[in-house]
């Protein structure tokens, strides 16, 4: 099981609650140098994943291109999904909770998210294609999605801060 290593409380409170429970290593892309402390406090094997900027989009820019919201997540689910397959696990846990469903604005009538990546719709439309790609050989989901910011800050209470002396 591969666990995603956001660095917030969220991530922290996935990982303590699977620790025990299963084979888990974590993962994370970009920002090695920040985030080692934090990985070797977990002590769990990880993956680390390098990504590259591509300069050419700060041209695009210059040259009045517009600026979107980038995905982040969706290219993270894609991200994880490559790596399951390089190391041979199957599924890929995120740390969405239920606020990540509520829209962030209405425009012209229609509500949006711009969360959409986060998203439970996003994550039920991601699983489809999984599954057409790779039946069920790899899943992805997040462990949080029933449980609302509140609970989790408790859970982040509850199970990482009894621990404070490992994080």
């Amino acid at each position: 099981m591969l666990v995603g290593v956001g660095g917030g409380k969220d991530s922290l409170v996935s990982i303590e609650l699977l620790r025990d429970k299963t084979d888990i290593s974590t993962w994370r892309v970009g920002q090695q140098e920040q985030f080692t402390p934090l990985v070797e406090r977990i002590g769990l094997p990880h993956y680390w994943v390098k990504r590259h900027f591509d300069h050419s989009l700060l041209e695009l820019n210059s040259n009045g291109a517009f600026n979107g919201h980038i995905p982040i997540s969706a290219i993270l689910a894609c991200a994880g999904t490559v790596l399951a397959i390089l190391s041979g696990h199957r599924d890929i846990v995120v740390s969405n909770e239920q606020s990540a469903n509520d829209p962030t604005l209405t425009y012209q009538g229609a509500t949006i998210n711009h969360q959409y990546s986060k998203s439970s719709e996003f994550e039920q439309d991601y699983k489809i294609v999984l599954k057409r790609l790779f039946d069920d050989s790899i899943r992805y989901y997040s462990l949080l999605r029933p449980l609302s910011e509140l609970y989790v800050a408790k859970k982040f209470a509850e199970e990482v801060l009894k621990n404070i002396r490992m994080y």
